[in-house]
């Protein structure tokens, strides 16, 4: 697949996959990911793969079940997808699986965070096509910048 086709795939999942993933569909991880998916983040150590995914953006649903995913920004050298991300949502609940946030109580106010994703997509056609791999971290505005020049300097097209 092309560069652009790839940016597709990545812009499809933060923009609609995840939201319906939040909402219950747990199945359409299947739409975006590869069954030998591995997340490199920290979020979920214990499941790396597709049931970490699915338990993550669940667990995000529960706890800001208004939350909304927007693509800032989103690049690809050939394979891999930079996405820059903003999540805005009402922290009604308890997080229960992301580790970095569980032992927050609930605000009851809209918070906004936002990061950055890296996707390797494998497949030879966009129906074909599946994420197998992410990194992601969040990022204060300041380093946003720093991280996307790094990026277009690495090759990235925007």
């Amino acid at each position: 697949m092309s560069a652009e086709e790839n940016k597709e795939l990545g812009r499809r999942f933060i923009e609609n996959g995840y939201q319906e993933v939040m909402r219950g569909n747990l199945d359409a991880v299947h739409e975006y990911f590869a069954d030998n998916y591995h997340d490199h983040t920290s979020l979920h150590p214990e499941q790396s793969g597709m049931g970490g995914v699915k338990e993550l953006i669940a667990d995000a649903g529960q706890a800001s079940p208004d939350l909304r995913l927007e693509v800032m920004d989103i690049a690809a050298n050939e394979d891999v997808v930079f996405v820059h991300w903003q999540a805005t949502g009402r922290h009604e609940e308890q997080h229960q699986v992301n580790k970095h946030v569980r032992d927050i109580q609930p605000t009851g106010e809209v918070g906004t965070a936002s990061g950055i994703s890296l996707y390797r997509i494998e497949g030879a056609s966009s129906s074909k096509a599946e994420i197998i791999t992410t990194c992601s971290s969040s990022h204060s505005r300041a380093a946003w910048a720093t991280g996307r020049a790094a990026a277009l300097k690495s090759g990235f097209d925007s």
